[in-house]
């Protein structure tokens, strides 16, 4: 070999075309000051990600890790010319995946380039679309409708970090779409929009909803024979939805926040696996709890019974405090969760109902292995743990299979002392007690809780107590 010979840029089309597939987009982009010939090169990667962002003044924005490839484009928009130029180059060429970052700042023409882009991206089968967008709501964007008929499309991202972005169309067809996830995402045709969407994904099998806004909410219904993991969440609390089902009995992975409904007619969730339910009161509701005490003889909380059923199958269980007070105030019937190995339970509240809800909870279950508290809470009501101590029913306590106890402690550990010692004194099975505390807690404090809980007598002889850092929880 020639010293200073340019061995790479000899390399057939194909094969730099190779090359660059294992590069970032960045790194590619960064190669077009080698050689005329490199100016374009990086747009026939398999992958495409622009990360772009435009200040008031629509002057491109310096920060780490951005593309090189913005100081290809003209003065007036500076990616114009990248991202266009990117796609024509392509000349309909596959494209595995095509990401695009944005910001508007109130520029509406960087709306139109968008749309321009993501068709252009399509017109290449692109299989996985990935948008971050952040649409101010006096410029409202609504998406292409090509992007919800295509044949090609594997995965579709779209998640805007402002206001909403609006989909408009009312027939979808993505025959090959297995991961879908939709944050801050408005149907315009709300009647028919998101179930006819779903019902145009006939390979289905991750789905994503945060924060999408539609009327349809108050009677939400998701069928499918091929999803497996379900994620909603929803902030929203001043209304509460009339009806909700789950029509997917192939389902194994399943991530629900909601408002309570007032009814689940239809639950189909047998091959559940893994659930994380975070059922929420409304803030009016919760204000008279707090008040009152209760809600109202008249109130209706509806019935939450069909849902609890329905995740029975479960072997892993993740729980908030705030599903155990809509279980209180809806469930009329716990069922026996006979595969439940591991039980987690979030910041339990101080109200007796959440109490009362885990004690029934934990008689139903009777394969427990392994229950983790993250939070307690002791301002003592009668169900409280520790006025068990006081002569309640301990059958929740002492007939549970339960090996392993973790408790997440937040605040001074001895504030909930008497909850551990019975942890100690009432399971017979219980092999280790785990317990994580504040790295801020004094030494002196660690060894006052170790000398109360060595004085406990154990009803099991096995059991190891752990007191572990909860920076390694």
């Amino acid at each position: 070999m020639i010293e200073g010979e340019d061995r790479i840029s000899g390399l057939p089309d194909d094969v730099v075309f190779h090359i660059f597939s294992f590069l970032s987009t960045t790194e590619a982009a960064s190669t077009s000051a080698l050689a005329k010939r490199w100016r374009f090169v990086f747009a026939n990667a398999h992958n495409l990600d622009f990360d772009i962002s435009l200040d008031p003044k629509n002057e491109i924005l310096p920060r780490e890790g951005a593309s090189r490839c913005m100081v290809l484009g003209n003065q007036k928009n500076p990616f114009d010319n990248v991202v266009d130029r990117a796609l024509k180059t392509r000349r309909g060429a596959k494209l595995n995946r095509f990401s695009l970052k944005t910001k508007q700042y109130g520029d509406p023409s960087l709306k139109h380039c968008v749309s321009r882009w993501i068709l252009g991206a399509l017109d290449c089968a692109v299989s996985d679309l990935n948008l971050i967008m952040n649409c101010d709501s006096e410029l409202d964007f609504l998406l292409p409708s090509n992007m919800f008929n295509s044949k090609t499309l594997a995965t579709l991202r779209i998640k805007n970090e402002d206001q909403f972005v609006s989909i408009g169309v009312e027939d979808f067809d993505l025959p090959m779409l297995k991961t879908l996830s939709l944050v801050r995402v408005l149907f315009r045709k709300e009647e028919i929009g998101f179930e006819n969407l779903i019902a145009g994904c006939k390979l289905l099998e991750e789905l994503e909803l945060e924060q999408i806004w539609s009327c349809l909410w108050k009677y939400f219904s998701v069928a499918s024979t091929s999803l497996k993991r379900f994620t909603f969440f929803s902030e929203q609390d001043h209304s509460v939805p009339t009806s909700v089902s789950f029509d997917t009995p192939y389902l194994i992975y399943l991530d629900y926040t909601e408002i309570h409904a007032l009814k689940y007619p239809k639950v189909n969730l047998d091959s559940l696996v893994e659930a994380r339910i975070n059922l929420r009161l409304t803030t009016r509701e919760e204000r008279n709890i707090i008040s009152q005490g209760y809600v109202g003889d008249n109130y209706d909380f509806g019935d939450c019974t069909a849902l609890i059923v329905g995740i029975r199958n479960v072997v892993k269980l993740y729980l908030c405090a705030s599903t155990l007070e809509v279980i209180s105030f809806s469930c009329k019937d716990i069922p026996t969760f006979v595969n439940l190995t591991h039980l987690t339970i979030d910041s339990l509240s101080r109200w007796k109902s959440t109490w009362d809800s885990l004690r029934l909870l934990l008689t139903h279950c009777t394969s427990l292995d392994t229950i983790v508290f993250k939070g307690l809470s002791h301002r003592c009501v009668d169900a409280c743990l520790c006025k068990s101590l006081e002569g309640h029913e301990l059958s929740f306590l002492t007939n549970s299979p339960a090996t392993v106890v973790k408790v997440l402690f937040d605040d001074k550990m001895m504030m909930y002392i008497e909850h551990v010692k019975l942890f100690l004194k009432t399971m017979p099975n219980l092999e280790h007690l785990d317990l994580y505390f504040n790295p801020s807690l004094e030494d002196e404090d660690l060894s006052e809780v170790s000398k109360e809980l060595e004085m406990v007598t154990k009803a099991s002889t096995e059991c190891q107590v752990r007191l572990m850092s909860n920076v390694d929880f």
